[in-house]
């Protein structure tokens, strides 16, 4: 029988652990800097962009940008702290399926075609400043399946999904 490795962190609930099936949730905290710093920067976006919007020399192309940018910005904000994936693994497939206000989205992958699971870090190399990972899976190319998150919920995730699957799982440096 196959067993996890190491206790979850905080965000992530095993549901079920069984011979060939394994169902993991994952709620997205985020990582706190990164998190204040989007919601700060925001803040000041939008402030600029209400402003503008009421200037009378306003540029129509500039109004758009803004305002698209706003949307784009506050999505990856609300994704970052609210985005629940669901993993699921069946003996003959990884599911992994996404919900953010509503929304669900799911990818599939074969368990014959997963190679590895890749920890990978997205922001800052240097220690000083902020640092986040994500995860990946290498299955017919590369696909991400966790971005801007901490650490020890990545590497945990990667080693315990390479695991149950029998692939490869790599650390990032």
């Amino acid at each position: 029988m196959k067993a996890l490795q190491g206790i979850s962190p905080q965000g992530i609930t095993v549901i079920r652990s069984l011979e060939d099936d394994l169902l993991i949730s994952y709620e997205r905290m985020g990582i706190a800097q990164v998190n204040k710093f989007l919601a700060q920067w925001l803040a000041v976006w939008t402030i600029g962009s209400v402003v503008l919007s009421f200037s009378e020399k306003s540029p129509l192309f500039m109004l758009v940008f803004c305002w698209v940018v706003e949307f784009l910005v506050a999505w990856l904000l609300l994704y970052s702290l609210f985005c629940k994936k669901l993993f699921h693994v069946d003996g003959k497939v990884l599911s992994v399926k996404s919900k953010l206000l509503g929304f669900e989205w799911s990818n599939a992958f074969d368990l014959q075609s997963i190679t590895k699971f890749v920890q990978v870090t997205n922001l800052g190399k240097n220690r000083k400043k902020i640092q986040t990972w994500g995860l990946e899976i290498d299955c017919n190319g590369r696909t991400t399946l966790l971005r801007m998150q901490s650490c020890e919920a990545s590497h945990w995730l990667g080693r315990n999904l390479a695991h149950w699957v029998g692939v490869e799982y790599v650390e990032a440096e």
